[in-house]
């Protein structure tokens, strides 16, 4: 009776392809595990972006911004005319507005002028813009009326900081379609929707000023089935405010 048994070449041969499928493997699980972080940290700053622009936006619509000054570098103090103050600093990537404080990576904070007339003259007569720049900015824009307030005073005492031209808040309207691969949050200026897309919700005009809670967005049932953001247009909003916020299954902006 012949007994066969395995020989070294077959071995051999099957401890080769064993390692090859084992590194194959890890190469795959390390690939997605990148990915997965990745979209896990885009999420996650696009999170802390909105939570960020609501606690600014709602202090400064609820308190009315008489003066602001320089408290050192990318810090400055806003005055309010209640007599009450709110300090916006970065250091060391910890931002802090008042009495909230987020980690959150940003280049600096820069202040600009633009005077009206703005889209809104019956509200006010001009407009500041405040940048927090980055790798996922935030812009904030805020209308006052010069001549009740000293906000310009600021800028006037600034020589580096320099009036820019008006600038037009322009309408903005959602779109939810399917291009077969994402689920696509398309933003535009002017509602128009491509009749090749797999559209799942119509165009609707959104909040420009942002919102004060995610329920309150049109689009709110499609946040975990969004998968993609596209900005068709140039769209100049107040506020994003909660635009974004809560998209876990978001990949691609």
């Amino acid at each position: 009776m012949n007994k066969k048994g395995i020989t070294v070449v077959e071995l051999v041969v099957t401890f080769s392809l064993t390692i090859t499928v084992a590194i194959f493997l890890i190469q795959i699980i390390l690939t997605v595990s990148k990915l997965y972080t990745k979209n896990g940290i885009k999420t996650e700053m696009l999170n802390k972006k909105s939570i960020i622009s609501n606690e600014i936006n709602t202090k400064f619509r609820n308190s009315a911004i008489d003066s602001i000054e320089v408290c050192g570098d990318d810090c400055y103090v806003f005055k309010y005319t209640d007599t009450t103050s709110s300090t916006l600093k970065i250091e060391n990537d910890l931002l802090t507005f008042g009495d909230f404080a987020t980690k959150f990576s940003s280049s600096g904070i820069n202040l600009d002028l633009i005077y009206g007339p703005t889209v809104q003259n019956y509200l006010n007569d001009s407009i500041f813009k405040l940048t927090i720049s980055g790798d996922y900015p935030i812009n904030i824009i805020y209308q006052f009326d010069k001549d009740t307030s000293r906000i310009d005073e600021f800028f006037t005492d600034n020589e580096e900081v320099k009036p820019e031209e008006p600038i037009k808040i322009t309408k903005v309207y959602a779109v939810i379609y399917s291009d077969g691969t994402d689920t696509v949050l398309a933003l535009n200026s002017n509602g128009n929707v491509d009749s090749n897309k797999t559209i799942l919700m119509d165009a609707i005009e959104i909040n420009s000023n942002g919102y004060i809670r995610e329920t309150d967005r049109p689009y709110n049932n499609y946040k975990d089935s969004i998968t993609k953001i596209v900005i068709e247009d140039i769209i100049v909003p107040t506020s994003t405010s909660y635009w974004f916020s809560g998209f876990s299954n978001l990949t691609n902006i």
